[in-house]
């Protein structure tokens, strides 16, 4: 009986891993039709619809939404049904890491739909790797008014065009190096960003599994919707983040380096601020055994460490204290 409730659970799990994909397509669908029949991905955002022509009305936007919001709550159905029997899925890590795959691939077509934010950061990419200005100091804007527009700035930064970079240095290191392949064409950059962003999801995916060591915690963050559509569809920053902290606790729990983990974190701080709030708790973990005085000498080496390498990061872009200033009042 036993054995026939196992083979069950295996044959609906692999029929939900079937439907998870094909819900996955249907949403990769549109943006694939876009692209056969536009040859870009410019103006994707504004015709969106999975009838595949301009809503016409607000009638028509609203079932284009609802058909939307459907499929991805049955996405959302089929993972937690994967999650709750995890045990039964993907016997292999072959046959995970495949999985986790196509269904990245299949996210990472998608055309940005629910954020603008990319092409932001194609924006400033451009503006440093293109017209080698500083964008902590410079605009998309500015840029556009001192050279006109050109076929890059006129079809990307819609968002915060007139607002310099808000990220770390970090951050703008790598939009400039995706930038400075891309021959000034929307779509080879797009798609250069998507590319990085897939590897960074795959690598964090297989941090995960290999810092547990369970299958579990490595489908609730790989086959997430919401991770996927965000990291892969949106492309959002937020998985090189995710991926810098990964990195981190791999050294803390695996090889037990204090100082790779903290430069991670200070790499980590280097593409959004905010990761700063993990270096105390890294510092308490890795210093635990310390007595309280090699605990205080420790903490302010490694504090050191930190600093050092954040300001380093920073004397590629950082003039003065200026662009410091406008990201703090910004983000009051």
């Amino acid at each position: 009986m036993l054995e026939t409730k196992r083979g069950f659970k295996r044959v609906s799990t692999k029929m939900v891993s079937m439907i998870y994909v094909l819900l996955s397509l249907a949403l990769a669908i549109p943006s694939m039709a876009y692209l056969i029949q536009n040859k870009t991905v410019y103006y994707f955002i504004h015709v969106f619809t999975y009838t595949f022509t301009k809503a016409q009305s607000m009638n028509e936007q609203y079932q284009n939404a609802i058909l939307y919001l459907c499929l991805f709550w049955l996405l959302f159905a089929c993972y937690f049904y994967l999650l709750k029997n995890s045990k039964y899925v993907f016997q292999t890590k072959k046959r995970l890491f495949g999985f986790i795959i196509i269904v990245g691939i299949l996210f990472s077509i998608m055309i940005p739909t629910t954020s603008l934010d990319v092409y932001s950061y194609i924006g400033n990419g451009w503006v440093d790797s293109h017209y080698h200005e500083n964008p902590y100091y410079t605009s998309v804007q500015e840029v556009t008014n001192q050279n006109g527009i050109d076929p890059m700035l006129g079809k990307v930064a819609r968002c915060w065009r007139d607002e310099p970079v808000i990220y770390g240095p970090v951050w703008s290191l790598i939009c400039k190096g995706l930038t400075s392949i891309s021959r000034g064409n929307i779509d080879i950059v797009l798609y250069t960003f998507k590319i990085a962003s897939l590897f960074i999801f795959l690598a964090c995916s297989y941090l995960i599994y290999k810092i547990t060591n369970k299958k579990f915690f490595c489908l609730l963050f790989a086959l997430n919707p919401f991770i996927l559509f965000e990291f892969l569809c949106n492309v959002h920053n937020d998985i090189f983040l995710v991926f810098f902290i990964l990195v981190a606790f791999y050294f803390m729990k695996e090889k037990k380096n204090t100082a790779m983990a903290v430069a991670c974190i200070a790499i980590a701080t280097g593409i959004k601020y905010l990761s700063i709030l993990l270096l105390p708790f890294v510092l308490v973990y890795m210093l635990k055994e310390e007595n309280i005085k090699g605990k205080i000498k420790k903490a302010i080496f490694y504090g050191m460490e930190f600093i050092a390498i954040l300001v380093a990061c920073y004397l590629f872009y950082i003039r003065d204290f200026r662009s410091i200033i406008r990201y703090l009042s910004a983000t009051k």
